[in-house]
């Protein structure tokens, strides 16, 4: 008995219909609360389905971009599917220019690969596909961002973990930062260009990286004080 692709789908897929879809044709399906993406595959892939609708907004209101850098950064092969036809999308804006700079920037920014469908039928399809070519391989998106702690006996190890937790980074990110740059030190003082030179990151991220590091540290006490409140309920 040959052995079954597994999918993992983020638990709000299910109203969807498209996990049942899946097991139909004949994919092993688990069910989790994925902290990014709604698919799980295979050989690193994370999957992100949006209808063309939300799509569209997503660009908008910039949350499409926010969503990209986070799976780049921990997942080697994200994957977008844009379901209903866009073409109705298009025919109806006045800038399609904003839309097809979305597709660009996915692509060619945060490397991307982007696929179009009518429904959910062919999502499942596609999907299933994607899942069942080539290897089986252990899941490795299964919980993004959730990772047990190592044990960290190496120097290297250390300096790796250091990089990896900035935000926006990964490891992915931060093998290739160490490995260009160095140094913990080089990572964490390295301009913006110096980050997308040294390990691809878009540039848009790298500002944010960059951001983050030099900006004075400043409480909100406010919000300090609420968590302190909720830590202990």
């Amino acid at each position: 008995m040959s052995e079954r692709a597994t999918v993992v789908a983020d638990t709000r897929e299910f109203k969807s219909g498209i996990p049942e879809r899946l097991s139909k044709l004949g994919l092993h399906v688990k069910s989790s609360m994925l902290s990014i993406g709604d698919y799980s595959l295979p050989r690193d892939i994370l999957i992100e389905r949006k209808t063309v609708s939300d799509f569209v907004a997503s660009v908008y209101d910039g949350r499409l971009f926010e969503q990209a850098s986070r799976m780049s950064s921990i997942c080697g092969n994200p994957l977008l599917i844009i379901e209903n036809p866009l073409k109705d999308v298009l025919e109806a804006t006045s800038n399609k220019a904003a839309i097809y700079g979305a597709l660009a920037t996915l692509a060619f920014s945060y490397g991307f690969k982007v696929f179009q469908t009518s429904d959910g039928e062919e999502t499942a399809q596609l999907i299933a596909v994607i899942a069942k070519h080539g290897r089986y391989g252990d899941l490795r998106c299964t919980s993004p961002i959730v990772r047990s702690k190592p044990r960290l006996e190496e120097t290297w190890q250390r300096q790796l973990a250091v990089a990896e937790s900035i935000p926006w980074v990964g490891e992915k990110y931060a093998r290739r930062l160490l490995k260009s740059l160095g140094t913990v030190k080089a990572v964490f003082n390295a301009s913006p260009s110096q980050l997308t030179q040294a390990a691809g990151i878009p540039p848009a991220t790298a500002a944010k990286i960059h951001r983050l590091i030099n900006q004075h540290y400043k409480e909100n006490h406010s919000k300090v004080e609420q968590m302190e409140v909720e830590s202990y309920q």
